[in-house]
């Protein structure tokens, strides 16, 4: 009898844990956060060529849920398009990077990390591409210049 009874009370517990973590809120299931009205609006309206209109879905999924990797990837994606209206590198770069800490797991992975270098790269070229305002150049000029002076002064001691 007294078998019976410590089993029943294992099983009892087991039950209640089992119960415990089945119920227990996760920080979002993927198919959660696809199911957001926004973000179901956002892929839609792509799936029209609706560009803006999809951008501004997204953004209203991660206002309603700023943990929606889901969300971040697909504006990583609208970001990262090579087209002319709507490539932003500097944002593509963000979004993605955000999808990979809210889910460090995601099957896009390895993707994104090349896109995230690509990203760095256009950036990095937008900034070394820049042009030198002239007021730069006439101070680079000057200190130049005083440099030479310096040296020469120098090398009369």
């Amino acid at each position: 009898m007294k078998y019976w009874s410590v089993l029943g009370r294992v099983l009892t517990m087991s039950a209640l844990v089992v119960g415990a973590i089945g119920c227990e809120p996760t920080n979002g299931s993927q198919s959660r956060l696809e199911d957001d009205p926004d973000f179901v609006r956002g892929k839609s309206r792509l799936a029209r060529k609706d560009i803006d209109g999809a951008v501004l879905s997204f953004r209203k999924a991660l206002a309603n849920n700023p943990a929606n990797a889901a969300a971040h990837f697909e504006l990583g994606l609208v970001f990262y398009e090579p087209s002319k209206e709507n490539t932003d590198y500097v944002s593509a770069c963000y979004h993605f990077q955000r999808h990979l800490e809210l889910q460090q797991d995601s099957r896009h992975a390895g993707n994104i990390g090349g896109f995230i270098k690509a990203c760095k790269k256009e950036i990095a070229k937008d900034i070394a591409m820049a042009p030198i305002p002239p007021s730069e150049i006439n101070a680079i000029h000057t200190l130049r210049t005083q440099l030479a002076k310096a040296n020469s002064e120098n090398s009369h001691l």
